[in-house]
């Protein structure tokens, strides 16, 4: 793991490029991996409605150009908070990206995200449209992307199939049934279903082999039933990608109460996802060359980063290492 990190860092020199400020930022105990708050926060509560528990948290650039950036909505899983998602956020928005962490009100069904989702945009957009906003100016809405944990991750792969505005889509161990007791309180994604007819965002969905909750075979079939849309083509990219990592557990990458403590903390995995999720987003939102290579399986980038980290086939008979679609 340590490897691709180092990898990804000599590859991204984008990570660190820039110094963040923040809109209601917040520190809970639960917050192990991002522990300081951002210096330069600002307060607004207003930043809420119906469908969200708590106010936005929004990151951003410290950038004195007029210089506008894509815009990258977090989400979490069942029965968490934006807690849990805040840490790649805030690392994402030092790379150049506007990100927002969301809480969903109503979070025990994959549905009840879709609201949420609405919410979000809908309120950010006005915010940054407000010529007082400390985001005034900075968000650039025709670069939209979602990044979905869990059952959050089943909702932005449905959200970004039924709005087109959704330009990237990354999907983190998205749920589609368990097994046991966690198929009684999630159920088995009746609702929104495993099938994505016409998906216009580039998409990346990745799953651990050693989730129990989001199971690896049953995430994989939301990839076998993507029919990607014809008219959104880069030959730089792969319009889909699934990729399955060893020895990775569903909640090793997010602010969990399972990983609060150093002796269960999986810091190199929340840091390589986190570069392997903005690295994506400067591929699809930047169309930047050098992220691109690392999702090109022709590329030797590509071919390093999947021998260090990817599943063999060896492990699952149903599940791949990687797949993609074109």
């Amino acid at each position: 793991m340590l490897k691709l990190i180092l990898l990804l860092l000599s590859l991204n020199y984008h990570f660190y490029k820039y110094d963040v400020a923040a809109i209601n930022d917040e520190v809970k105990i639960v917050n192990s991996f991002y522990e300081k708050t951002v210096s330069a926060n600002t307060i607004d509560k207003t930043l809420k409605d119906a469908n969200l528990a708590d106010p936005l948290s929004i990151y951003y650039p410290k950038a004195e150009s007029a210089e506008k950036f894509p815009v990258v909505i977090f989400v979490h899983g069942w029965g968490c908070r934006k807690a849990a998602v805040t840490a790649m956020a805030r690392f994402t928005a030092h790379a150049g990206f506007v990100t927002v962490a969301v809480s969903a009100k109503k979070r025990k069904y994959p549905e009840n995200w879709l609201p949420t989702l609405d919410s979000a945009l809908s309120l950010l957009e006005r915010y940054a449209n407000d010529g007082t906003s400390p985001i005034y100016g900075k968000a650039d809405f025709s670069r939209i992307a979602l990044v979905g944990h869990s059952m959050g991750g089943t909702a932005v792969l449905h959200y970004a199939n039924q709005h087109a505005n959704i330009a990237s889509v990354v999907a983190l161990h998205p749920y589609n049934g368990g097994k046991g007791i966690v198929s009684l309180v999630g159920g088995e994604n009746k609702v929104l279903g495993e099938t994505l007819a016409g998906q216009k965002a580039y998409t990346l969905i990745i799953t651990g082999s050693e989730d129990k909750i989001a199971l690896p075979e049953k995430t994989y079939r939301f990839f076998e039933n993507i029919d990607f849309s014809p008219t959104t083509k880069n030959a730089k990219l792969p319009h889909g990608l699934f990729f399955q990592f060893k020895n990775v557990k569903h909640n090793d990458m997010i602010e969990a109460v399972t990983n609060m403590t150093k002796a269960f903390r999986h810091e190199e995995v929340l840091l390589a996802y986190t570069l392997i999720v903005q690295s994506y987003l400067e591929a699809t939102l930047k169309n930047d060359a050098t992220s691109a290579a690392l999702f090109t399986p022709s590329d030797k980038a590509f071919q390093q980063f999947g021998g260090l980290l990817l599943e063999t086939n060896k492990a699952s008979k149903t599940v791949p290492a990687f797949e993609i679609k074109q």
